[in-house]
């Protein structure tokens, strides 16, 4: 088994929506602590980059090269995403530079002071349920074209019923 035999387009779909999810959930715990929102950042900005090496994956980028060329810079993602067909709105966009040229993953890892710019959590959540309904269609059609074995089960049953909802 070859690493491309391991990181399925499947599998990375089915970890982005994990983290996504669970950055719902941990958002509406409202952990009392003094930077609640941090955790929370990572995991939903770390759902869109699965999301988008799930569809780079999908359409036939193997996963060193994922690794290599693309890393975990947003914008290289989207751009090659685009170019390869997936459909990204203003929105999906925007974050993707602010979260490659704001450093905004490095700031929700390690405590930082001062000014910076990061997306909000409402905005890193709409992107990734836009980049779960995308990813999840262009999964379908691929799965269309050829048998999709048992793996694909967990895929079509679709994310709990979770948004996120500040306030």
């Amino acid at each position: 088994m070859n690493d491309d035999d391991r990181s399925t387009p499947l599998g990375l779909f089915n970890y982005a929506r994990s983290y996504w999810q669970s950055g719902v959930l941990l958002h509406h715990a409202r952990a009392k602590v003094t930077h609640p929102d941090a955790p929370v950042t990572l995991l939903l900005a770390h759902a869109i980059e699965l999301y988008l090496k799930a569809f780079l994956r999908l359409r036939g980028v193997g996963i060193g090269e994922v690794r290599t060329t693309f890393g975990h810079d947003f914008k290289k993602l989207v751009d090659e995403a685009s170019t390869r067909g997936l459909s990204l709105g203003k929105e999906e966009i925007d974050i993707a530079a602010v979260l490659t040229e704001k450093e905004s993953i490095r700031r929700s890892r390690y405590i930082e002071t001062g000014y910076y710019q990061q997306p909000g959590l409402a905005a890193l959540s709409r992107t990734c349920q836009g980049l779960d309904q995308s990813v999840s269609a262009a999964l379908g059609s691929h799965a269309k074209r050829r048998s999709p074995g048992p793996y694909w089960t967990k895929w079509r049953q679709g994310p709990p019923n979770l948004t996120l909802v500040l306030g």
